[in-house]
């Protein structure tokens, strides 16, 4: 606890951080949703996608339910404020 202004505050440390996944975009025509296949973890550094991904892998988007293949030069990074949802299995 902090005295501020003669008034004492509570100080809650923020759980604010960087959640990063290989993400590919569902290739349905008027789909285009992103799709996660790989949980990263927090604050990663520099990753090649290369160095842990298979060469390419079958996926079934959520939304349109469509099956596709992607291929490891579809796979990208990106960067989300929520870490995955409890029970929620990486794509390998």
């Amino acid at each position: 606890m902090t005295a501020c202004g003669g008034q004492t505050q509570r100080i809650i440390p923020a759980t604010m951080g960087s959640h990063f996944y290989v993400v590919i975009s569902c290739k349905t025509p008027q789909c285009g949703i992103i799709g996660a296949l790989k949980y990263l973890g927090p604050d990663i550094a520099v990753v090649e996608i290369g160095e842990m991904a298979p060469t390419g892998v079958w996926y079934q988007c959520g939304a349109c339910q469509k099956k596709h293949r992607y291929e490891l030069e579809e796979m990208r990074v990106e960067e989300s404020d929520l870490p995955p949802p409890p029970g929620w299995k990486s794509g390998w």
